[in-house]
């Protein structure tokens, strides 16, 4: 079961579709490229903080989502900006309210640490710097 917004203030049907946006979605290793080529100014975790004790990566910010329209004042609207969660479903509704508060260089990254995680254990060649980037 997934937890979100208990208040829905409307819906899209299919036949409206083209005419929206999508939030561009970023891979873990893009990501972890990103930051070995240091294209990235700012990574978001929106995890409580429980969760980002325990697995963490450490370039992120962490601002849980329940905070985050609190904290909207606190970074750059038109940096580019990586939004992760555990596995991402968070993230993904992160993005959304960044988007509708005016940030423009948004991408959220899909599985989120679960994914970074993985894509640093199936690479074989890993620099020092990626090495560390999972704490």
């Amino acid at each position: 079961m997934r937890i979100g917004f208990d208040q829905i203030e409307g819906f899209l049907v299919p036949e409206n579709l083209e005419e929206t946006l999508q939030i561009s979605q970023l891979g873990a290793r893009d990501l972890l490229g990103a930051l070995d080529d240091s294209q990235l100014q700012l990574i978001l975790d929106v995890r409580s903080p429980q969760e980002c004790y325990k697995d963490r990566l450490e370039e992120a910010v962490n601002i849980p989502l329940p905070s985050l329209l609190r904290r909207i004042g606190d970074f750059p609207r038109n940096a580019p900006l990586a939004v992760l969660r555990g596995s991402g479903f968070r993230s993904s509704i992160a993005t959304s309210l960044l988007e509708s508060e005016g940030f423009m260089r948004l991408s959220n990254v899909m599985g989120g640490t679960h994914a970074i995680r993985h894509a640093k254990r199936r690479s074989r060649n890993v620099s020092p710097r990626m090495a560390g980037h999972l704490i």
